[in-house]
């Protein structure tokens, strides 16, 4: 059955409409260019891959843990003589 197949749509989409129509965007523009958009990706075009790449890397720098500073020891004096 094809409702078996239903996925939850992630947070993001809600949020882009609401930001849609907080812009002004009618509520039927602002649902119907989403999925216009996601049937040109569903036959193999990506309409702004710059804009792909660029959520991409937004969201790997998010996923990346800051670099912690590592503690360092002191090096110690090497000896000038031979070991015994």
């Amino acid at each position: 059955m094809e409702s078996d197949n239903i996925e939850a749509h992630p947070h993001e989409t809600p949020t882009l409409v609401l930001g849609f129509l907080e812009a002004g965007t009618s509520p039927n523009d602002a649902v119907t260019g989403l999925v216009r958009h996601a049937l040109r990706i569903a036959d193999g075009f990506l309409p702004d891959l710059v804009d792909l790449r660029e959520q991409l890397d937004d969201e790997r720098a998010e996923e990346t843990p800051e670099p912690q500073p590592r503690t360092l020891r002191p090096a110690r004096p090497r000896s000038s003589r031979p070991p015994p």
